[in-house]
């Protein structure tokens, strides 16, 4: 119930949750408990600050989702990178960012592992910001995103 807890939580700080993309996992490999389904599907969550007076004014670019619009998306899963074994797509992560954040605007990740959002948010122009708990996988967030950036001196993290 994370994903659940963490969308309440935002709420209780002032965030509006404006979309609730699930992400269905169609190669999701068979798992050994026989107690249970598979989990082949995951929450995507776009928030947006709540202002003090009137209505949230945000940016979103629906021609950059995917076509028709849809809250579920199908995107195989990918091997994990440098040893993470929840490293997001970047088929499902470049909609995302494009459609939900202007060039110039800033893309938070609060639990961005590796960095692959991160990335592909300095790839198209956006400012790149992560939190990530373990010390090993921010090391290599901030190389690759340091890397991109690099690539890409328009952009910041």
């Amino acid at each position: 119930m994370v994903p659940a807890r963490f969308a309440i939580s935002m709420q209780d700080r002032r965030w509006i949750q404006r979309n609730d993309l699930i992400w269905s996992k169609p190669n999701v490999p068979p798992r050994p408990e026989k107690d249970r389904l598979r989990l082949t599907h995951e929450h995507l969550f776009h928030f947006v600050h709540r202002p003090s007076d009137g209505r949230a004014s945000y940016f979103y670019d629906l021609d950059e989702a995917e076509p028709g619009g849809r809250d579920v998306v199908t995107v195989n899963t990918r091997s994990g990178a440098h040893g993470h074994s929840a490293t997001f797509p970047p088929d499902l992560i470049r909609p995302r960012v494009l459609s939900s954040s202007p060039v110039g605007g800033v893309v938070l990740d609060p639990f961005c592992g590796t960095g692959r959002a991160l990335t592909i948010a300095a790839e198209n122009g956006r400012t790149a910001v992560g939190f990530e708990m373990a010390e090993s996988f921010a090391e290599v967030a901030a190389q690759d995103l340091a890397a991109t950036i690099s690539t890409h001196p328009d952009v910041s993290a």
